[in-house]
């Protein structure tokens, strides 16, 4: 127990040595020693033949424990270390390792670092205030931008057009053609749409023929679910696998202006780049649109607005991705006609 005890103190007052002494001093003398060691051994071994091989052995492990040391010394000064750490962990093959928690944390610590640079150091009395506002933010984004879905919309065209049937009355025809891409292409393709009404209308309130088919004009099989409350329907349309998918959907409807004057273009996965054509064939009716999720991101085209008067039409382009929950707000007004103008049927 001695012997144990006087080893450790012996090894805690070695470490503390080379701590001391930044690391490169204390490697280059356990070499020297290790050279002692040796050298004493191979020239004692002739006459004590047991301990002038154990004196060679020892010095031959502490000359490589110190090469080793060097070797070590020399990476770990150099960042090597640290390039290769980050690099497995930060890396497609690292992050499939990571559970969830783990992923949750470096995905925290990578938004901290990219976006939020300024609230990283935190120092004095306020530093439980940064914290938490570090925290706020972060939650905020990694609750903006989780995708789960299993499909990228390409491309997107959509055309929509506004009339006056009768009096009080508006009619949207509204033609989309988009491309699916499915991240799976092996597996059949499953992708929901929704309809809700506003200003506390119900969907048989509407006139209303919606209808989805494929590129060759194929009908695509649909499930249909209407809320208990009949303001809400979710229709679910199913494709075989494939690489992508051009489909194109035609929605008819009609109802009251004054029950919903709102309409709305938002979806739920990721576009890549949108096109959008808004024409004003209803007299007596403008037309107000308004980017939801960010401003500017629709785009006005060849001098188009998004103010639209009867007998206007604009054309709306993305900057970028539209991410989910982000589109635009459509608004209906009644507006008074001068007197001799017709204002509809």
């Amino acid at each position: 127990m001695h012997l144990g005890g006087a080893n450790v103190n012996l090894i805690a007052s070695l470490s503390g040595w080379a701590k001391q002494a930044k690391g490169w001093p204390f490697i280059i003398s356990i070499v020297l020693i290790g050279t002692f060691f040796f050298v004493v051994g191979e020239l004692v071994t002739p006459t004590y033949t047991t301990v002038g091989p154990l004196c060679s052995k020892v010095g031959t492990v502490i000359i490589g424990g110190s090469v080793g040391g060097v070797i070590l010394k020399l990476l770990a000064t150099e960042g090597y270390f640290q390039d290769a750490v980050a690099q497995v962990i930060y890396g497609p093959e690292g992050l499939k390792r990571l559970s969830s928690d783990q992923l949750s944390v470096t995905w925290r610590t990578l938004t901290s670092r990219i976006y939020m640079p300024n609230l990283l150091v935190a120092a004095g009395e306020k530093a439980a205030d940064y914290e938490k506002l570090r925290h706020a933010l972060q939650d905020a984004v990694a609750s903006r931008f989780k995708y789960d879905a299993d499909l990228l919309i390409t491309n997107l065209n959509r055309h929509m057009e506004f009339t006056v049937p009768a009096p009080g009355e508006v009619r949207l025809v509204e033609t989309t053609i988009s491309t699916l891409l499915p991240f799976d292409p092996t597996k059949e393709l499953s992708w929901k749409h929704q309809i809700q009404t506003d200003s506390g209308a119900k969907l048989s309130d509407y006139e209303l023929k919606d209808e989805y088919k494929l590129g060759d004009g194929s009908m695509i099989p649909t499930k249909v679910h209407q809320s208990d409350d009949g303001t809400s329907m979710i229709t679910t349309y199913t494709l075989p696998a494939g690489v992508s998918h051009e489909v194109m959907r035609t929605k008819d409807w009609r109802w009251s202006i004054d029950k919903d004057p709102v309409f709305n273009f938002i979806s739920p996965y990721l576009i890549q780049a949108a096109t959008v054509t808004v024409v004003n064939s209803a007299p007596g009716v403008r037309v107000v649109l308004k980017d939801i999720g960010e401003k500017d991101l629709f785009s006005p085209f060849g001098g188009g607005k998004k103010i639209i008067e009867a007998g206007q039409k604009t054309i709306l382009k993305t900057k970028k991705m539209i991410l989910p929950e982000q589109g635009f707000l459509g608004v209906l007004l009644r507006i008074q006609q001068p007197e001799g103008v017709d204002s509809g049927p």
